[in-house]
């Protein structure tokens, strides 16, 4: 998921913005928003945003000095990308928040396509350079190592080439030493957590295979983000490629099951004989994972042959059931909430569709319920039970079987928060109204005026004292005047009558109703008896 923050002064564009990208980019999501340069300033400091799409002229700070600014800071600001919005004739500003480090611009009013294809862009080459900078900082002096990460770095280009620079692509596999024909074969291995040391293991261990399997086996190996991709080569006379690299890959496999915390999935392509159908064979490995995802199986092979029957997610209808979770949420009916969210996650269950798209659909929905939190700032965060961001969590789930288990603990941690949180809310609440009532109890005092000094509804504000207090608010209110007036009564020089109208009573025939009522004598009885 990368983050996108907002600047422009205009609310309008800021709204359209931010509607355009959620609508259409479902990989980006806005963290924040500005309506000033200073302001922008400041929360980029502190939410670190991958973009910052800004306009030139806004007040306190314009757009140019705000990228001044922020690349004057060290990493990640100084490579966070920027785009910048501009007026017609305002090129001269464009000009400058190029030369101080903006990465491209769009003149307002903004059509859809060209932000969507820019963002898309930027996605794409913030994640070769995330890649290419991963690897490249790990060069070393040694010939060895500095070969491997060669073939990594062509691996990886290859494979995201576009149509223009597929032959430069290949050209650098060659002088990796590949063979334009031959038999060749892909495993692709998910480790189920974002954990270098992992990888580098596991990238190890299925190099340590090579010299088990034939001599004229190679195999070349890449790292692209929790996924260790190893294309096996060997030449055409040898028949039993497939079954060699599948029983070492097998062996392995049930090696990696018995070491504490570490998950591994495992996809297999079939063979193919030309190097020009190693992206395609990258695309089988991708979906015998993705059938893993469902099956709950760890290495499994698919043909050629094989079609995906992944069924579409695009029209599957999450909102409402969504909407109906969090309208259950503010009403604090949290075990239908749940119920309402399981049964729709084993709708999507058995929808059956790609795992990356179900994933892609549960983040939107934990991005829609937070909503429902907003009051409860640990109840809004995304973090798991351990810390562990929520989202990454989300893309690292094996099964599921995983991710529905994932999704109801977080659920069942944030509405226990937000019980117990409402739990003191009320009592705070609750110890303000009792405190305004003892204040206020002489005047003509109604449960209007005291739910308005707590900012609540009436009937919400009258249900939630005599919860909290075990009596209704009317009966609260006359103690209160009855201890007063039994002080009063207990004072010779002070009428009668005239107590009545001093705790809150007009009528001195409805004080005495009142007192007596409680007290289970009348005000004239009580002053006699405590003479």
């Amino acid at each position: 998921m990368y983050h996108v923050f907002i600047a422009d002064d205009d609310r309008i564009i800021r709204t359209g913005l931010r509607k355009i990208i959620e609508k259409n980019c479902p990989e980006w999501t806005v963290i924040g928003e500005a309506s000033n340069g200073q302001q922008a300033y400041e929360d980029i400091l502190v939410c670190k945003p991958d973009l910052l799409i800004t306009d030139i002229k806004m007040p306190v700070l314009d757009g140019v000095e705000l990228i001044r600014k922020v690349k004057a800071q060290q990493d990640p600001l100084d490579r966070m990308k920027i785009i910048v919005l501009s007026g017609f004739g305002e090129y001269p500003y464009v000009r400058e928040t190029l030369r101080q480090g903006a990465v491209d611009y769009l003149l307002k009013p903004i059509p859809t396509p060209d932000i969507v294809a820019l963002l898309q862009k930027i996605r794409d080459d913030h994640a070769l350079e995330q890649e290419s900078s991963r690897r490249d900082g790990l060069l070393k002096d040694r010939s060895e190592e500095a070969q491997l990460l060669v073939e990594e770095k062509a691996l990886l280009q290859f494979l995201h080439a576009r149509a223009q620079d597929v032959e430069p692509c290949k050209q650098k596999l060659r002088d990796c030493g590949l063979a334009d024909s031959g038999n060749f074969l892909i495993a692709i291995l998910q480790v189920h957590q974002n954990n270098p040391l992992i990888l580098e293991t596991i990238k190890n261990d299925v190099l340590s295979l090579v010299p088990q399997m034939a001599p004229m086996v190679r195999v070349m190996l890449a790292l692209r983000g929790t996924q260790v991709i190893a294309v096996f080569c060997g030449n055409k006379e040898f028949v039993h490629f497939k079954n060699v690299v599948q029983d070492a890959l097998n062996i392995q496999a049930d090696n990696w099951k018995s070491v504490p915390d570490t998950k591994v999935s495992c996809g297999i392509s079939d063979v193919f004989t030309l190097l020009d159908e190693l992206p395609n064979g990258a695309k089988e490995a991708e979906r015998a994972l993705e059938t893993g995802f469902y099956e709950n199986a760890g290495a499994k092979f698919l043909t050629s042959q094989d079609e995906s029957n992944m069924s579409t997610i695009a029209s599957f209808p999450w909102e409402p059931e969504v909407q109906q979770i969090t309208s259950l949420m503010e009403l604090g009916d949290f075990n239908q909430a749940k119920d309402v969210l399981m049964q729709l996650l084993v709708r999507l269950e058995m929808l059956q569709a790609r795992p990356v798209n179900v994933k892609d659909v549960c983040k939107k929905m934990v991005t829609r319920m937070e909503v429902a939190c907003r009051e409860f700032a640990e109840a809004s965060s995304n973090k798991t039970a351990n810390g562990q961001d929520l989202f990454a969590a989300i893309d690292l789930v094996p099964t599921m079987k995983d991710l529905i288990g994932l999704l109801a603990e977080d659920f069942t941690d944030r509405t226990t928060t937000i019980q117990n949180r409402k739990s003191e809310r009320s009592i705070r609440i609750i110890e303000i109204a009792k405190e305004y009532i003892q204040q206020h109890f002489r005047e003509d005092l109604m449960l209007q005026s005291v739910a308005d000094r707590v900012c609540l509804n009436p009937f919400y504000f009258s249900k939630l004292f005599k919860d909290q207090t075990g009596k209704s608010f009317t009966n609260f209110l006359i103690e209160a005047r009855m201890k007063e007036a039994k002080k009063l009564l207990a004072m010779p020089e002070i009428k009668v009558y005239e107590v009545g109208g001093m705790v809150g009573y007009e009528e001195p025939e409805s004080f005495s109703r009142a007192f007596k009522k409680l007290v289970g004598v009348s005000p004239t009885e009580y002053r006699k008896k405590i003479k």
